[in-house]
């Protein structure tokens, strides 16, 4: 059989075994599936445990640019998808303008490489109920004999509730914070179309690794909460559900992001590859806000000076 695969490890071109169906690189000693006509490779990062499909060769996580990741092989045939409407000049027009606007960030920090990839969600209508158990403190104060007291009192709080949600974007990852996803969003779920895999072939799909479920769950009792008034240090203590899906879809949603470690620490900056919002942290300069008190200090001395001049003058 001929045939123009690579080894992602050293690419060399893989041989082929009628007998087991399967293409193997003689020099790496490694086997592989043959899939939609492609090779679906997944690479795992061993710092952040990161999981992502690519038919590029990788050397280092997207996520924590770490070069500890191993290779292995997944299924992959057809997806739901929102495809991408920013295309990569855009994206990286965006960004630049995202981090010039930032005049405190370091000097140093650039933000030079911008990934695609697709990233997992669960499109979901649902009705959910339950009961749930909280702690709490209620806090009175009060003053005796000229002295402020603080009373403390614990309770434990029972709730009931029963929520109604319909086509609510779930994300099924944990490799970037979701709060910094939520912020890219909207996303127009009536672009939704199914694709084959051979489509995603340029893109770098993540894999989905937190529990549908569970992140119901989590946002049902965060929702639960916000209704209890008057009470300080809630907490969930425990919950019993019941969640009946009307409808659940996996669903791959278009994302750039632009990944770098400073001084230890990792940075994130995610654009909406449908249309164009971005959210991201970017450091702050410890040098250039000393340099900033210095200005206004020497302004306000300055300033000070002269008014104190010309009022003896006069």
């Amino acid at each position: 059989m001929n045939n123009s695969y690579k080894c992602p490890k050293c690419n060399n071109y893989l041989s082929y075994n009628e007998s087991s169906k399967l293409l193997k690189c003689e020099n790496c000693n490694i086997e592989y599936k043959i899939q939609n006509n492609n090779i679906k490779n997944c690479y795992i990062c061993g710092d952040c445990n990161a999981k992502v499909i690519s038919s590029k060769n990788m050397d280092k996580c997207i996520y924590c640019n770490s070069s500890n990741i191993t290779l292995d092989n997944t299924n992959f045939n057809s997806y739901n998808i929102i495809p991408y409407e920013i295309d990569e000049k855009r994206a990286k027009t965006i960004l630049k303008k995202f981090y010039n606007c930032r005049i405190f960030k370091p000097s140093k920090f650039n933000l030079n490489n911008l990934t695609k990839i697709y990233m997992p969600y669960d499109l979901c209508s649902y009705k959910i109920s339950g009961k749930l158990n909280y702690s709490c403190n209620k806090i009175t104060r009060f003053r005796t004999g000229g002295n402020r007291y603080n009373k403390i009192d614990s309770y434990m709080l029972k709730r009931e509730a029963k929520i109604d949600i319909s086509d609510c974007l779930i994300y099924k990852s944990s490799n970037i914070d979701e709060n910094l996803v939520n912020r890219i969003g909207p996303y127009d779920t009536n672009k939704i179309k199914q694709v084959d895999s051979n489509y995603l072939d340029e893109y770098i799909i993540e894999l989905e690794n937190k529990n549908t479920n569970d992140e119901i769950n989590t946002n049902f009792s965060k929702e639960v909460e916000k209704s209890i008034k008057g009470y300080k240090d809630i907490k969930l203590i425990d919950m019993e559900s019941k969640i009946d899906f009307i409808s659940k879809t996996s669903v791959l949603i278009p994302v750039y992001i632009s990944n770098i470690n400073y001084k230890g620490k990792k940075y994130i900056i995610a654009i909406n590859g449908e249309n164009g919002n971005i959210s991201g942290y970017v450091p702050i300069s410890k040098c250039k806000i000393f340099l900033l008190w210095i200005i206004i200090f020497v302004l306000v001395f300055i300033i000070t000076f002269l008014f104190s001049y010309f009022k003896v003058i006069k």
